[in-house]
């Protein structure tokens, strides 16, 4: 018994893994354009965890063996074995092959496959060196060279570094199989395949495999491997009877709309047909997306790869949200175009991934197309290329420090406009541009009517980083800002203007941004006639908190080190159109209007956090427009504005100017109330020239311009009378140390709660949902209003 035992744990000592047969393994797909070398295969059987299986480019001679002139690489069934249809790729990406299954792979030599066609041979053996290995059985073989040679055959002999014989031990058809049409090789191909083929018996499976019939083949197209099953849309039906999964090709024959969100494991668009993502939902591809048709819609097209890159196929554009995750990464190949045609409308790049190559962006010009239409433009540049790739029509584009400048950088450090040293530079990152288009004088600059320009080069996903400038503008040529005197501006009004740019091929939200220690919240956006200026939920002109790609915007800083600026990522939003704020903040707008339509905005708002004098968080200054549109502002001795915040205790009046570009020109001022709570909605607007008090309801009003009386609007805001009546005898709440009390009962609850102090400004708005609630820290004097079905109760609160 003893002698018996040892002699098995001998004969254990000595024992390989079971030697694999022809046919256990087969190819199923190869790519062998430059970067994107590889071969993929399926297992027959299963496969015991720790085999080795060595893979060459070597072709086999007639003479019994295979050639020693070029790579090998083994590779090791990783840790639980492999079953029947498992499918495995082997890709070099550049820093060395690597398996899709996470395999352990170690090549001798150089694997790589020959452009112009090669072959593949899989086989067990021992290798030592690249020229020094035996072949003990022969597993699988791929042919795709067939210059000189017949359609699907293997060549007769091995008698360069492209051709093969077949090993004996195999069979064409079977075991192994030779691709390709007479004379001519194609550099990439893979098995066409659905998942009733993964039902097949292993003979079945075989043959379907080594079907040239099977495959698709191409000179150009980099394929994905090892390949998904396919389901095919013909217009009615899929072909596998359901919507395809996260592991099947969906294949568009004919138009399709995507309308609830769908994930599949590779994208393809045939010749004229559409698919439409609708808005709202999302299509995820895990894998290849090849566009021979068109991507319609504003839905999202997420991206997602897995152990290697995926890759845009064909011209493909979007106009909708393209979405690359986190440690997703695609390759554009150059064939990728983000749209932006109508001004409003624009493709967008969301996703924390990595995308590689070049992107084609397109940037909407809204010119007339006039003989005169010609203006500046105030651009980004989200991609990495240089100032003339803007312009594709060949028009006219100059780079020079005089009259004769068309392409201008704001050099914040002397705060003056400077030409770029040369159109051939690449436009700096997150930077703006002020650029001219059109046409003037029967030249045609950059582009001549409107349409879109298109940028190309490499985007960015991640945070980019701006260095900021600093310079006091006293010395400055260049006065863009309206100041309290146009003639002497104060340091406040004229220091620290930085232009920038949003750097993302999506639309980013100024809302929640992280300024550096002394940078103003406002943004100022030029439109081709007047200034867009936004800060903390309110804008004028249309200015919005969303800064759509591309776009050009000032900034103001009143530190003298101010640092950097960060574009957080995190920012960017999923928005397809620019949508027009209209601010529901405590406050009254004014317009006033030209007669050929040309109009500007001022805003006054009321809010606790702020005071009388300039605000970073809350106020915007006054930029100047162009000539052909009137000027209106709030002037403060702290400055000249656009958007002016108050708490409303200690002003209440301010002066509006209202400034035309005519001497005597008709103007129209008017006003918008429907948002004022403070002062119970109640002001007043006096014309110091006409010595006239106009009461809300005089909107609108009109006036010749007179220039000696700029500042000609007095605005004052009623205060509210300290005589407070209550609906109650002893009132509806009160404070019992620690938080409030209700005194109505709960069929008397979800009414409106207003807070205000005694000059009629609002402090605190909520609806009471409950007997016992907080307010914030309140004056010593403070009145509350409870409404509820019509019914007003008011009470005076006072603290001690």
């Amino acid at each position: 018994m003893r002698a018996t035992l040892i002699l098995a744990l001998g004969m254990a000592s000595l024992c390989t893994f079971a030697q694999l047969n022809p046919g256990d393994i087969v190819f199923t797909g190869y790519n062998s354009d430059p970067g994107s070398d590889g071969f993929a295969f399926a297992f027959t059987t299963s496969v015991t965890a720790g085999e080795v299986i060595i893979f060459t480019d070597n072709g086999y001679q007639s003479s019994g063996s295979f050639r020693t002139t070029e790579g090998l690489l083994s590779y090791t069934v990783p840790a639980g074995g492999k079953s029947a249809y498992d499918f495995v790729a082997v890709e070099d990406r550049g820093s060395g092959y690597v398996a899709s299954d996470g395999a352990t792979l170690t090549e001798y030599g150089s694997l790589n496959p020959a452009v112009g066609g090669d072959q593949f041979t899989a086989f067990q053996g021992t290798v030592t060196s690249a020229s020094n290995f035996t072949v003990s059985n022969v597993i699988a073989m791929l042919d795709y060279y067939n210059v000189g040679g017949s359609s699907n055959a293997f060549d007769a002999d091995a008698t360069s570094s492209q051709t093969t014989a077949i090993h004996p031990s195999l069979t064409n058809g079977t075991t192994a199989i030779a691709v390709g049409t007479s004379n001519a090789s194609d550099d990439n191909g893979r098995l066409v395949f659905s998942s009733s083929t993964l039902a097949l018996s292993r003979s079945d499976f075989l043959s379907f495999v080594c079907n040239p019939s099977n495959w698709e083949n191409d000179g150009a197209i980099i394929y994905t491997l090892p390949g998904n099953p396919i389901n095919t849309w013909n217009g009615s039906a899929w072909s596998e009877g359901s919507a395809p999964d996260a592991s099947e090709l969906a294949e568009f024959e004919d138009d399709f709309t995507v309308s609830s969100d769908i994930s599949v494991g590779e994208l393809i668009v045939t010749s004229g047909q559409t698919l439409t993502l609708d808005s709202g939902f999302t299509m995820t591809v895990n894998g290849d997306v090849t566009i021979d048709g068109d991507i319609a819609g504003k839905g999202k097209l997420q991206i997602v790869s897995g152990t290697f890159p995926a890759r845009i196929r064909r011209a493909t554009n979007i106009s909708g949200i393209l979405e690359v995750p986190s440690s997703s990464e695609v390759e554009a190949s150059g064939n990728l175009t983000i749209t932006f045609t109508d001004g409003n409308t624009f493709g967008t790049i969301i996703g924390d991934g990595t995308i590689n190559g070049d992107v084609d962006v397109q940037t909407y010009l809204d010119l007339s197309g006039g003989a005169s239409d010609g203006r500046y433009y105030h651009l980004g540049n989200p991609v990495q290329s240089a100032y003339n790739d803007w312009n594709d029509d060949g028009n006219t584009m100059i780079a020079a420090n005089d009259n004769t400048g068309t392409t201008w950088l704001w050099n914040a450090s002397n705060a003056e406009w400077e030409a770029p040293s040369a159109l051939s530079d690449n436009v700096p990152l997150a930077t703006g541009v002020a650029v001219y288009s059109g046409s003037t004088s029967g030249v045609d600059f950059l582009q001549a009517e409107a349409g879109s320009i298109v940028l190309t080069g490499s985007v960015r996903l991640d945070d980019v980083v701006i260095a900021l400038g600093y310079n006091n503008g006293q010395a400055s040529s260049v006065q863009f800002t309206n100041a309290v005197d146009p003639e002497n501006p104060s340091v406040a009004e004229s220091e620290g203007w930085n232009f920038l740019a949003n750097p993302y091929l999506a639309a980013y939200t100024w809302t929640g941004q992280t300024l550096p220690s002394g940078m103003a919240n406002a943004t100022y956006i030029w439109n081709g006639s007047n200034y867009q200026s936004y800060v903390n939920g309110v804008g004028v002109n249309g200015g919005i908190a969303q800064i759509a790609p591309h776009q050009g915007f000032f900034v103001q800083t009143t530190n003298s080190t101010p640092g950097n600026f960060t574009f957080a990522a995190a920012q960017r939003i999923e928005a397809e159109e620019s949508e027009l704020f209209k601010s529901e903040a405590d406050g009254v707008r004014f317009n006033l209007t030209r007669a050929n339509g040309n109009n500007d905005e001022t805003y006054v708002g009321f809010t606790a956090e702020a005071s009388s004098e300039y605000d970073l968080k809350f106020d915007a200054r006054k930029l100047t427009n162009g000539p052909e549109t009137p000027n209106i502002s709030v002037v403060h001795p702290t400055g000249n504005y656009s958007i002016y915040h108050t708490n409303g205790g200690d002003v209440p009046q301010l002066s509006v100017r209202c400034t035309g570009t005519v001497e005597g020109e008709l103007l129209t001022l008017c006003w918008d109330v429907e948002h004022l709570k403070s002062f119970n909605g109640e002001f007043t607007v006096f014309d110091t020239k006409e010595q006239r008090t106009l009461k809300p309801d005089e909107c609108p009003y009109e006036f010749n311009y007179d220039s000696n009386v700029i500042d000609r609007f007095i605005v004052s805001f009623k205060t509210q009378n300290s005589e407070v009546s209550t609906g109650l005898q002893d009132g509806f709440m009160y404070f019992n140390g620690s938080e409030y009390i209700f005194l109505g009962s709960e069929d008397e609850l979800n009414g409106s709660l207003v807070i205000s102090d005694l000059t009629g400004r609002t402090l605190h708005e909520s609806t009471l949902t409950s007997n016992a609630f907080n307010l914030p820290e309140l004056p010593n004097v403070a009145v509350a209003t409870y409404t509820r079905n019509g019914v007003q109760y008011v009470q005076k609160l006072i603290s001690y």
